[in-house]
């Protein structure tokens, strides 16, 4: 096809820039409903060549026809109980009607075409129904500003009734924005309801779950302060209730009230201002009652404010308690690798929180041996964290004892086992390297095992011998003791399951698999340049995202 024709086609195009944008213009100078409906309908039957059209309104739970052009058997008013497409789709249906336009604004149903009887064709085309959307969302635009518009005129022939009671309500605004005690809140509002309405008889209830409230104030009895009220109601309040519309529970609870008004904050009801008769037993008129739904918005907004405030407080304390709690958990951890004769050796442990449960260290017993464990206490977050911190004790004592690992790993499993509940346990790793031999003897105690590169054949050993974890049984268990010997070069990486099962944006894991191929690829590296660079992968692999646990990695290298 050349330019000629792919021009020719777009300026016989339905969707026509130009007339969209005129009939934008036109209804944007309409002031009225139904001329607004009528021009947008015109436009779309003669577009869309119909010969039959209508157009509904919605008012409320209705939709009712304002436009009708030659479509007789359809009713003049349908109520709905929702305004869904397949509840709309379904009733005109019944009238042999499948062309249909809703006209929403911010998925708000403000009225509906209605298209009957094309001429020479039965189904639109994707075009067609294309121009007939474009058409109601301009429409529903101008409907829009029209509302806007009346909205503005029947406020200002209002405003200078209301222009004083809205000076004082801005006032009242100006002297709740400051405030951020509770007391002083209920004070403000009792101070204002008795100055401007004459009422000294209210009671305010926040509500807590559903019909539930509790009553913050009582002034009609104080006897029911601080209790809870469960009030029967179908509907959620949300306008002003007089007492002859009262629900029952209200009426008895308080008998001389005069008044129910709803607290409402961005849309939702968060309390209910009951409000009593006048000492002057003047009549709430309706500027009064709009009076007091200010100030009732305003206390709840300024309650809300003052709770939001209070919480904001607790949660800077809980986040600076954290803070001290993850600076005291780095100083429980090594601070700098030991400096060994013929080897490195490396630590890094980085909580899923802000504070963890993993754990790792490094104890020189005498000049020759060195005591290295990791530790991975169940659960996450502070409760783990406090647990590691005992146990760290614990095994810093114990090591100054210079106690077989046999007899060091039952003290311990006899300490978790007495000081945690059943569903505490630790998984433990603990080894004494002797630096002068070369030779390691460890116990397992339900950890992953850690992996030993051997540098001649790249084979990787696992370290599994050991026994149960730690805190499970309150008996002795006679650990299986396992011993290693080191040669040059051989690398052994501890590790807690963190490292293994940290989880990609897919739910992936890890996996051992990946990191026994990464001690062979980085093997060539000290211990130190080799933790970096498996938590590197570790982290690109988890897209730096919170990890699900807390990871640690030792690694132990003989360099000669």
């Amino acid at each position: 096809m050349d330019i000629a024709n792919i021009l020719e086609q777009r300026r016989k195009s339905i969707v026509n820039l130009q007339s969209l944008l005129d009939l934008s213009s036109k209804l944007n100078e309409l002031s009225d409903e139904q001329k607004i409906l009528n021009a947008s309908l015109l436009s779309m039957m003669g577009k869309l060549k119909f010969s039959r059209a209508a157009a509904f309104i919605r008012i409320e739970d209705s939709l009712q026809l304002v436009v009708d052009k030659g479509i007789k058997s359809i009713p003049k008013c349908v109520y709905f109980s929702d305004f869904k497409i397949n509840t709309l789709s379904k009733f005109f249906s019944k009238f042999q009607i499948s062309n249909f336009f809703p006209v929403y604004y911010k998925n708000e149903l403000l009225a509906v075409f209605l298209l009957a009887s094309p001429f020479g064709k039965t189904n639109l085309t994707d075009e067609e129904r294309h121009y007939g959307e474009l058409i109601s969302q301009i429409t529903a635009n101008a409907l829009q500003t029209t509302k806007y518009v009346h909205s503005l005129s029947s406020a200002k022939l209002k405003a200078e009734r209301h222009s004083q009671m809205l000076s004082t309500v801005f006032e009242i605004s100006r002297d709740f924005s400051h405030l951020l005690s509770r007391e002083k809140i209920i004070k403000m509002l009792s101070y204002h309801l008795m100055g401007q309405l004459m009422v000294n008889r209210f009671a305010l209830l926040l509500r807590i779950d559903a019909n539930k409230y509790d009553v913050l104030i009582n002034r009609f009895n104080n006897s029911d302060e601080g209790t809870q009220l469960e009030i029967t109601c179908e509907n959620q309040f949300v306008n002003v209730i007089e007492k002859s519309e009262f629900p029952n529970d209200i009426a008895d609870l308080f008998p001389t009230a005069q008044l129910l008004v709803p607290m409402i904050v961005q849309g939702e009801t968060k309390g209910l201002l009951i409000v009593g008769p006048t000492l002057n037993s003047l009549p709430f008129d309706e500027t009064k009652k709009l009076f007091i739904t200010a100030i009732a918005n305003t206390t709840i907004t300024a309650l809300e404010n003052e709770r939001l405030f209070q919480e904001e407080l607790a949660k800077k304390a809980i986040e600076s308690e954290l803070a001290y709690a993850l600076e005291i958990q780095k100083n429980l951890l090594p601070k700098t690798a030991p400096k060994l004769d013929k080897y490195s050796i490396f630590g890094r442990s980085i909580p899923s929180r802000q504070v963890g449960g993993d754990y790792f260290d490094f104890i020189m017993t005498d000049s020759n041996q060195l005591l290295i464990a990791i530790a991975d206490v169940s659960g996450k977050g502070l409760p783990a964290a406090l647990l590691m911190a005992n146990f760290q004790s614990a095994l810093r004592i114990l090591a100054s004892l210079e106690l077989d690992l046999n007899a060091l790993v039952e003290k311990l499993n006899s300490l978790v086992y007495s000081n945690t509940s059943p569903d505490k346990f630790i998984t433990f790793f603990v080894a004494k390297l002797d630096i002068m031999s070369n030779r390691l003897n460890y116990i397992n105690a339900g950890h992953n095992p850690p992996m030993l590169l051997r540098k001649a054949t790249y084979e990787i050993e696992l370290l599994r011998k050991g026994g149960l974890l730690l805190g499970c049984l309150d008996e002795v268990f006679n650990y299986e003791v396992g011993e290693i010997h080191f040669a040059e070069g051989d690398t052994l990486i501890m590790f807690t399951d963190g490292v293994s099962e940290a989880q990609n944006n897919r739910g992936e894991e890890f996996t051992e698999a990946r990191l026994e191929s990464l001690i062979r690829e980085y093997n060539k590296y000290d211990a130190e340049l080799l933790v970096e660079k498996i938590i590197s992968e570790v982290e690109e692999h988890s897209f730096k995202s919170n990890y699900y646990d807390d990871i640690t990695i030792v690694a132990l290298k003989r360099e000669r």
